[in-house]
């Protein structure tokens, strides 16, 4: 009989982002919901579509034609690939929270590169450079992270 885009096999749920109705459909490969599971499990650990294919146990052209038949999945594949991300910031963001100084350092030289980056980039007519920061903004900024983050117990 085909497929019955009609008729809803089952829902995908997941806090991470909106339902998904999986079709219906006689001998499509999608019947087998772990495989669903397993693509977006494979999504989740920042898995490319051929990894998940492979984890999964099915090919592209089959990933492809279940993306046409739910075009909706691109948006669970899209929040997916962010999760890590989000794992990380959150992660970094604990530990600044809990006044680690190496992660409150690296995140100064990333986040307020004006400020505390240890090396500035210049375009010059499109030519990179770069200017090493001198040894008193080191100390500076090893200050700073000193007077806001050390404990009372250490010295």
């Amino acid at each position: 009989m085909g497929l019955r885009p009609d008729e809803v096999a089952y829902t995908i749920k997941d806090k991470y982002f909106p339902d998904l109705e999986v079709r219906k459909t006689d001998n499509a490969w999608w019947v087998d919901r772990t495989k669903v599971d397993k693509v977006i499990d494979s999504f989740k650990n920042a898995g490319t579509i051929e990894q998940a294919c492979v984890y999964a146990g099915i090919t592209l052209r089959q990933y492809k034609y279940f993306v046409d038949v739910h075009p909706d999945f691109c948006t669970i594949h899209d929040a997916c690939m962010e999760l890590p991300n989000l794992m990380a910031k959150r992660n970094l963001v604990n530990a600044l929270n809990d006044g680690d100084r190496r992660i409150s350092q690296w995140w100064a030289e990333r986040k307020m590169r004006k400020e505390f980056a240890t090396r500035h980039e210049y375009g010059l007519g499109g030519v990179q450079t770069r200017s090493q920061v001198t040894e008193e903004e080191k100390n500076l900024i090893k200050q700073i992270l000193k007077d806001n983050f050390d404990n009372d117990e250490e010295d």
